[in-house]
């Protein structure tokens, strides 16, 4: 039987609740009905409990799409005076270019690369010398918070059987993939029926499209809960300057 108090260093989230984002953590399309039998409680307390947890914004439902990137480095590259047409379609066409703006400075790059290493690299190789650092940004992205309560059993009861590549028509298009996309984004738990209506298809091309996007890999679907409520700290760095080498030569880190 669950608890329906806090547990250990847990100064909000109670035990059942705990179960309940495991649950989700395996996996978060799971009916309230398989997960109420797996928890031992009854659907609607299931549903009400998720529905507070989600309102008090202590556990939320996550959509990724591709793999996730563990660490990710940004700067903000000034490129002076008037650059042409052309070179501006070259900055564009690299990968690590997010944005490309003109402004009465010149023009503004955000540049990104997995470590400030390979960012300083990337910046060099991508615009040369003559250009000014805005800023520079090492981000730590807050990763899920797997959560050990349920036992193997219901782990194994609740994970969804394996994905099979093989015999499953022609693959589907990319808007098409694109708008299921979308859908899961704006609801994680839509039914299929809902997403086979959203756009215009069958409720078991909704099904195919949902397995393979999540079966290939290119949709990973969470659940997360605040730190706090797990009595942890939040997991999300902004460090400035985070290297000299990346600086402008006028600039030097201040010691705090």
């Amino acid at each position: 039987m669950w608890s329906d108090q806090p547990s250990g260093a847990d100064e909000r989230l109670s035990d059942v609740d705990r179960a309940l984002v495991h649950a989700l953590q395996v996996d978060p399309r799971a009916p309230w009905a398989r997960i109420a039998q797996v928890l031992g409680i009854d659907a609607a307390t299931v549903a009400r409990r998720w529905g507070a947890l989600v309102e008090s914004r202590n556990a939320w439902l996550t959509v990724a799409c591709d793999v996730p990137v563990e660490s990710r480095a940004l700067a903000l590259v000034l490129v002076p005076g008037v650059p042409s047409d052309a070179e501006i379609e070259v900055w564009c066409s690299d990968a690590s270019t997010l944005t490309a703006d003109r402004t009465s400075r010149g023009v503004l790059l955000l540049v990104h690369d997995r470590t400030l290493d390979a960012l300083a690299g990337r910046v060099a190789a991508l615009v040369g010398t003559g250009h000014t650092l805005e800023f520079v940004v090492d981000t730590h992205l807050e990763h899920e918070r797997p959560l050990d309560v349920l036992g193997p059993a219901q782990v194994r009861a609740l994970t969804p059987p394996p994905f099979d590549p093989t015999d499953r028509g022609r693959p589907p298009r990319d808007d098409t993939v694109h708008d299921t996309v979308l859908l899961l984004t704006e609801d994680v738990r839509m039914s299929l029926g809902a997403i086979a209506q959203r756009l215009d298809v069958s409720d078991a091309t909704a099904r195919r499209l949902v397995e393979r996007l999540l079966g290939l890999g290119l949709v990973r679907l969470g659940c997360d809960v605040a730190a706090p409520v797990l009595g942890q700290r939040r997991e999300v760095v902004l460090a400035w300057p985070p290297s000299t080498t990346l600086l402008p030569p006028s600039c030097s880190p201040t010691p705090r």
